[in-house]
This record gives structure tokens, C-alpha cells and sequence, in this order.
């Protein structure tokens, strides 16, 4: 790409999910180098939905850029804020992991972390802690 890709923030990005990891990814496949710019997107420009017939699933990835022959000064303005992922069909326990999205365009439904299992684990620690320090 010879020059910045700058979307516009009155654009509008809205993929759908199908789940068979070719239909749900942007790819950025140009040569040369320069920038792909997101600054201008707003928090919850990049809408994601399903397509209609796909039922999400814990554990299901999603590659929704790609950008592996962009060059040069890289990426400007990408962050998970940018999304708004729909939950439609998803268990109550599942969530979006966004963790990737910035690095490697990719989220993924994972469960919700339990605070009582966190809770349990830290005073069975503690627990530990102190029976060791008898």
C-alpha cells in the first residue's frame, strides 16, 4: 500500500460471523509499506455480528484483520474499544476475549471468570500459606 489507510468515522464496518475462518476477516493483503490508520474510528465503530444460521460456540476464534504483508510504521489507532461485538446466541457465561484484537485482529469467546472460584482459590492459598508457616 503506497499510501495510509485512514477510514472515515462517519463509515461504516460491520462484518458478520461465519465461522469457517474465511468469511470473517478485513484482509489487508498489499504490497510496499505504509500505515493502516484507525484513529479516526470511534469507540463501537467496528460492529460484529453472526450470520444468520451460525450458532457461536465457546472457544470459537475469529480473525477479523489481517494484515501480514502491511509494512513500514504499522498500525495506528487499532484497540479493542473500537469493537462492538454482539452477544447474540451466547451462553450467559461466555464473553468476548479481546486481548488479541489490537495484535493480531482476533477475539474469541471464552467463559466469564467465576469471582467465586477466584475467591475459593485465594483462601485455600492462604489457607496454605499460613498452615505452613506453623
Amino acid at each position: 500500500m503506497a499510501a495510509p489507510l485512514a477510514p472515515d468515522r462517519h463509515g461504516e464496518c460491520l462484518p458478520e460471523l461465519f465461522g469457517n475462518r474465511s468469511n470473517d476477516k478485513i484482509v489487508f493483503n498489499a504490497s510496499g509499506s505504509g500505515v493502516l490508520e484507525f484513529s479516526a474510528l470511534t469507540a463501537g465503530s467496528l460492529g460484529v455480528t453472526f450470520a444468520g444460521g451460525y450458532t457461536p460456540g465457546l472457544g470459537h476464534s475469529f480473525d477479523l484483520l489481517d494484515w501480514t504483508a502491511v509494512s513500514g510504521t504499522g498500525i495506528s489507532g487499532l484497540s479493542a474499544s473500537l469493537l462492538n461485538a454482539s452477544t447474540a446466541g451466547f451462553d450467559p457465561a461466555w464473553i468476548w476475549d479481546t486481548s488479541a484484537f489490537a495484535s493480531d485482529g482476533v477475539i474469541t469467546i471464552v467463559l466469564v471468570p467465576e469471582p467465586a472460584r477466584v475467591f475459593f482459590l485465594a483462601c485455600g492459598l492462604m489457607a496454605l500459606h499460613l498452615s505452613r508457616r506453623r
